[in-house]
């Protein structure tokens, strides 16, 4: 008694909750599953919702599901901006890197960014270099910021270093940061 399959609940067993209530294949084959701004992008708000569920590796799996949707998936911006804050450090760096695919803009991304350079997990670090770096010279102000923070001062330089010429703007923030005499960072 109360030990039956049947009264476990989806967290417990890790089964995923039920889909919006869509149907998920038409007759026709094709999918009826979306959401009205999804640009006909089938399930795309049950997997903004799934970056909530309980289990880390559903909110990283379906952070990485949105990613692969790309550009389409830009109304899930927001809520991939609030995962690249969540306890697991898998489901940030997966969020940040869906972002990085679906490119919704620096002034979306780039505060989220800026704190994942301070993340304690160096592939939540790395991975926020890559997509400030993906961003293109948009993101050359936000990291020219991000040399004024000690914490983010290396990761900056290595992203601004990327831009080449390009990185002209950052030079004064650059010069700034040759006070800094950690080895790493001169």
């Amino acid at each position: 008694p109360g030990d039956s399959v049947s009264e476990a609940t989806p967290e417990a067993t890790g089964e995923l909750p039920e889909a919006s209530g869509a149907e998920t294949e038409a007759s026709d084959g094709e999918s009826d599953d979306v959401m009205p701004d999804s640009s006909g992008v089938p399930v795309l708000a049950d997997l903004a919702a799934l970056l909530a569920y309980p289990a880390g590796v559903i909110r990283a799996h379906a952070a990485y599901a949105l990613g692969m949707v790309g550009l389409e998936a830009k109304a899930a911006a927001p809520a991939l901006v609030k995962a690249t804050a969540d306890a697991d450090h898998h489901v940030r760096r997966e969020s940040i890197q869906a972002l990085e695919n679906i490119k919704p803009g620096i002034d979306v991304v780039g505060p989220a960014l800026l704190k994942a350079l301070e993340d304690k997990e160096p592939s939540v670090q790395v991975t926020a270099l890559d997509a400030l770096v993906d961003v293109g010279p948009q993101a050359i102000p936000t990291l020219a910021e991000a040399l004024g923070n000690p914490a983010t001062r290396y990761w900056a330089a290595l992203a601004l270093g990327e831009f080449g010429p390009a990185g002209k703007p950052a030079v004064g923030a650059l010069t700034e940061a040759l006070d800094d005499q950690r080895p790493e960072v001169v």
